[in-house]
């Protein structure tokens, strides 16, 4: 005798990626061909072009291990940032912008922004509650490096952010919403920096610049100049300390402190637009993943990239944006989601079983019936199937 019981969708398969991470592929293809477009007028490409393909290469990874092992990826962030933690406190890493690596305090903190999401990541996958304490106290600790370093705006995401964040995604509620508010945060913040850019003796430019000092937001007018007065292909990748007027009299302004400005400055507003169209395919990737705390913290370290990237250079660091896209992966990755075989909704399902309900307790129930008998029609040829209650039966074959 055999038993024969299949679930839908959920059979076990070798993960793959499917036509949304090819559409975030995509643009990382079109950011690194565009890079060496924006090359023709000067500069060196290839740092912009490692960036882009370390950021993909990282996130696919992420993609792919994270459903047969889903602790993988947070573990080895929150690994590598204990390490760095080690060597920090023993005095064997440089310090300075140049340093590598994460020598620069504001990356080190950005990078440690990162780790502390991953460890609440792994909070979320794990079901034991002394397992979810401990990996949320390692949490806080990572967390405290970026107040411990004064690093103003890292300083500012794990208060205001990572905190709010880490309680959506350990209480189960609000998921999808978390998610569209941290995009719309990230755009709110590079839009309000750009600004502060476009104006910056207006009042509201002085008073962001007592916060993060006169020579960032001269920084980001100059990086917007730049991209105003080559607004196609730029003054060429790297090439913003050449061009720039406060780089020309002070050598540690070499980078606009601001990634975005910095990308149109260097490859003209395409590229600029094709950076911030990336970041928003992976807030749309990670909602498409489905409502879990592990989307929610996915999230969390793409809005916290943005936001730090509109304040410093943190993309000249490949553990800081390698790391965020590890993580992003992983938040995609730890749902198996197919997003063609899902629902068109986050809530589709439960409206699907709500309408059904409703249809067997009203005048409406010829209608169910013959809702029914079609899907048994559909579904007759496997053996697992549904009967009038929406319960699964299982079939048994055999001689008697």
């Amino acid at each position: 005798m055999t038993l024969a019981s299949t679930t839908s969708n959920e059979m076990a398969r070798p993960p793959t990626l499917d036509r949304a991470d090819l559409v975030g592929l995509a643009l990382v293809a079109a950011a690194v061909l565009w890079t060496f477009v924006a090359a023709t007028s000067g500069g060196d490409p290839w740092p912009t072009v490692g960036m882009f393909v370390l950021v993909a290469l990282v996130y696919t990874f992420g993609r792919m291990v994270t459903p047969a092992v889903p602790f993988l990826v947070p573990a080895l962030v929150v690994a590598v940032a204990v390490v760095l933690g080690v060597l920090s406190l023993a005095g064997a890493l440089p310090e300075g912008a140049d340093a590598a690596p994460l020598g620069y305090v504001n990356a080190r903190s950005a990078f440690y922004v990162e780790a502390a999401a991953a460890a609440v990541m792994l909070a979320v996958l794990l079901r034991g509650r002394g397992a979810k304490i401990a990996w949320l106290g390692a949490a806080v600790v990572l967390a405290f490096v970026p107040l411990f370093s004064r690093a103003e705006a890292a300083s500012f995401v794990v208060v205001l952010l990572l905190l709010p964040a880490a309680a959506i995604a350990l209480e189960g509620r609000r998921l999808a919403v978390s998610v569209g508010l941290s995009a719309l945060l990230f755009m709110a913040t590079l839009a309000a920096t750009s600004l502060v850019a476009a104006a910056p003796e207006s009042t509201p430019s002085r008073v962001v610049a007592e916060v993060v000092g006169k020579r960032r937001v001269a920084l980001w007018n100059d990086g917007l100049d730049l991209m105003l007065h080559e607004p196609l292909t730029g003054v060429g990748p790297g090439r913003f300390a050449a061009e720039a007027a406060t780089a020309q009299t002070d050598r540690d302004a070499r980078w606009a402190h601001h990634g975005f400005l910095q990308q149109g400055a260097e490859t003209g507003l395409i590229g600029l637009a094709i950076l911030a169209t990336l970041f928003l395919w992976g807030f749309w990737r990670v909602a498409l993943a489905g409502p879990s705390g592990m989307a929610v913290m996915g999230a969390f370290a793409l809005t916290g990239l943005g936001i730090l990237a509109c304040s410093d250079y943190v993309f000249h660091f490949p553990l800081v944006t390698g790391a965020t896209a590890g993580l992003i992966g992983a938040a995609v990755g730890s749902t198996g989601s197919h997003p063609r075989a899902r629902p068109s909704g986050w809530g589709a399902g439960r409206t699907e079983v709500k309408l059904d309900g409703g249809l067997r307790s009203s005048p409406l129930q010829a209608f169910f019936q013959w809702r029914a008998k079609r899907r048994l029609s559909v579904s007759g040829q496997h053996p697992a199937t549904h009967n009038l209650r929406g319960r699964r039966t299982i079939t048994v074959e055999g001689n008697g």
